[in-house]
Parts: C-alpha cells; sequence; structure tokens
C-alpha cells in the first residue's frame, strides 16, 4: 500500500481548532496503516473515504458572531489519488496526491445578535449544506526504507478552492491557505504482522479575509498500533492529539486566544482482500474524543477503501 497517511478530507465544516471551531486537519485522517510506506511499485492509487463525525462544543467564532451550545453532524465521501512515478529522489521513494471531497453538514447554535433595541440576545439557528469541499495538494511526499523502519516527508497545501460565503449560515470551505508539513515513521514486522505508525504535522495558516480571521499554528499527531490476527485480517488501535501552539490574530478573534487541545482514541481494523492481480484494502476506525478545550468533542466514525488501478 502507498501512503495511506495522504489527507483524507479536511474540510469537515466547523470541525476543530479556532474560528469555527474548525482547522484544515480532521482527527483520523492521518494516523492510518503503512502511513509512511511509498509502493515500489509505480502507478496510480485511488481511495475512498467515508466518515461521519457528530459532535459538540460550547462556543465559538463563526460569520463574525459568537456562536454558543453548538451541535453538528457531518458525513463526508473523499477521494484521493495518489500518483508514483517510480522515480527516487535523495534516496527516497517520490510520490505525489491529490485529495477532494463531498460534504454535508448539519450545524445548530445559539448566535448573539443584536435585538431592535440593540441589546444581544441568543437566537437559536440551524443550517444544512452539501457542497465540494477545498483542495488539497501534496506536490512532495519522500519515503526512505532501512529494512523494517519506513520514514517518510511530505508537504501539504490547502487550496481554498470550495465555495465559501460568510452570510451562509453553514460553510464547508476554510477559505484561506495552508501548509501542513508532515513527518511519518512506520514499522512493519512481515513474519508477525506487527505494525507501528505514527505521523507528526506543523500547520502554517493563512487568512480568512472575509472575517479577518487568522488561525494560529497548530501541531497534530496521531498514530497506530496494529497485529494481523488471522489470514488478511488486522486488528489494532488508533489515537490522537492536537494542541494549538500560538494565539489566533484579527478583529474578528471575538474569544481572544482560543489555543484548543484535544486527545482522543479507538479501534481499528483492516481486511486485505486479493482481487485478481490487484490487492483491495478495507479499513474502519472509530475515534472518540476523550479530552477537548476550546474544540468540538465527539465521534468519527470511518470506513475507507483502496487499491491500486
Amino acid at each position: 500500500m502507498v501512503l495511506l497517511g495522504f489527507s483524507l478530507i479536511h474540510s469537515v465544516p466547523d470541525v476543530r481548532g479556532a474560528e469555527r471551531s474548525g482547522s484544515t486537519f480532521v482527527p483520523g485522517t492521518l494516523g492510518d496503516y503503512n502511513v509512511a510506506v511509498i509502493s515500489t511499485n509505480r502507478g496510480l492509487y485511488l481511495r475512498n473515504d467515508i466518515f461521519y463525525y457528530y459532535g459538540t462544543d460550547e462556543r465559538t467564532v463563526r460569520n463574525g458572531q459568537i456562536n454558543i451550545n453548538l451541535d453538528q453532524a457531518a458525513w463526508v465521501q473523499s477521494y484521493k489519488l495518489i500518483f508514483v512515478p517510480g522515480v527516487t529522489w535523495l534516496g527516497a521513494r517520490y510520490a505525489m496526491g491529490l485529495n477532494v471531497g463531498i460534504v454535508n453538514a448539519h450545524v445548530g447554535s445559539d448566535v448573539f445578535q443584536k435585538d431592535s433595541s440593540g441589546k444581544l440576545q441568543a437566537v437559536h439557528s440551524t443550517g444544512n449544506r452539501t457542497t465540494v469541499s477545498d483542495i488539497f495538494l501534496t506536490p512532495v511526499a519522500l519515503s526512505w526504507q532501512l529494512g523494517q523502519v519506513h520514514l517518510s516527508l511530505a508537504e501539504m497545501f490547502t487550496i481554498p478552492s470550495g465555495t465559501y460565503d460568510n452570510e451562509e449560515f453553514v460553510n464547508i470551505s476554510r477559505n484561506y491557505w495552508a501548509l501542513d508539513s508532515q513527518l511519518a515513521l512506520t514499522w512493519v514486522d512481515q513474519r508477525t504482522g506487527m505494525e507501528l505508525s505514527g505521523k507528526g504535522g506543523f500547520i502554517v495558516n493563512g487568512r480568512n479575509t472575509a472575517t479577518d480571521y487568522r488561525t494560529g499554528n497548530e501541531l497534530h499527531l496521531e498514530g497506530l498500533v496494529s497485529k494481523r490476527v488471522v489470514g488478511r485480517l488486522s486488528l489494532g488501535g488508533v489515537w490522537y492529539y492536537y494542541d494549538q501552539l500560538s494565539a489566533d490574530t484579527g478583529s474578528g478573534t471575538l474569544l481572544g486566544d482560543f489555543e484548543g487541545q484535544a486527545f482522543g482514541a479507538g479501534p481499528a481494523l483492516r481486511y486485505n482482500l486479493p482481487l485478481g492481480p490487484r490487492n483491495f484494502t478495507l479499513i474502519f476506525k472509530w475515534l472518540h474524543e476523550f479530552f477537548t478545550r476550546d474544540r468540538f468533542a465527539g465521534d468519527y466514525i470511518f470506513l475507507s477503501a483502496a487499491m491500486k488501478f
């Protein structure tokens, strides 16, 4: 399998981080099987991911207004293409990737608005939207192998290509550029089927010019422990940790620094199914969030399928 840790889809609306309690990082999308591995076989690889998220949050800033008592549910259909040209650079295998998705989200919250007398009052609002996400481009991913250990470096850009309208209650696009510099490590024992994988990333965010809001720099870590239990079936667990390292800036920061933290974990399952000359991989993951601060708290459920053309 080839770099299954490439971005799944990072543009779930209003999920995680500062503005809109959101970020270009979505937990569970990077801590995956063989996250640091690039295949020796050149070709085009396709991965399709479906995941569901439901969570609640006490407060956030959305569309230039303070929102409280938030809840949201989101379905994401993600399409990921990874191209392996079969070349090496600096002793590493090279690959590139492109990721885009379709998102359906329902959001509800109490929004502070001015009444006819000019006083602020909380008005409950809801919204539902289905649209295409931003594009996530990984022009460079490099993977080195030393025995059973794989090490990879990658640079991923968030391109604000999705539909954004500050007058809409629900937005899918983040409406800003971001750069996510990633380092991953995978250890696999082919004899026992034991695997340890992990990926860390550092995100530098651009400014949302529509709201004059710039989310601070973010650190994300994800990991996986798995063991082949019988035949082609592997069972294990996944976890993630998120930490916003610097304060938000801009006139839109109505709640101040709003530096979020979170931790979640859950089970993982992988099954490799041979289809003629190809290998079809199915992955199931569930992440429950045990600790969050200034962020949504909830559950992610993933079902993924990957194969080589």
